[in-house]
């Protein structure tokens, strides 16, 4: 799924990173409109593109003031989660990480 009808996404969780972003995209009847990584800059332009009103959610970190501010000018519902209510969506768990960074060391 290389490209999606944006006028049909409802939602997305974007898990940040320094380098790289992980993108999910749902439509309305909650199937998977797009799920892949992109740079923080591609991921700010594709964002442009996205309906007013579509809620995009970040987890609680270092940076996620940031992007939500410049997600809110666009008209988009950017919204800050607290890291324990995103554990539970994460694929092998709550204790788990699930980065898709290359080159992710554990410290």
């Amino acid at each position: 799924m290389s490209e999606i009808n944006r006028n049909l996404t409802c939602r997305v969780g974007v898990d940040l990173a320094k380098r790289v972003y992980q993108v999910h995209a749902v439509d309305g009847l909650e199937k998977v409109a797009l799920a892949r990584s992109m740079t923080p800059d591609r991921f700010f332009e594709w964002c442009q593109s996205l309906q007013p009103g579509c809620v995009v959610a970040v987890e609680s970190c270092s940076g996620a003031h940031h992007v939500c501010r410049r997600l809110r000018p666009a008209g988009l519902d950017a919204r800050i989660l607290p890291a324990q209510h995103v554990g539970a969506y994460r694929v092998a768990g709550a204790r788990s990480k699930n980065d898709a960074e290359p080159g992710h060391r554990a410290s």
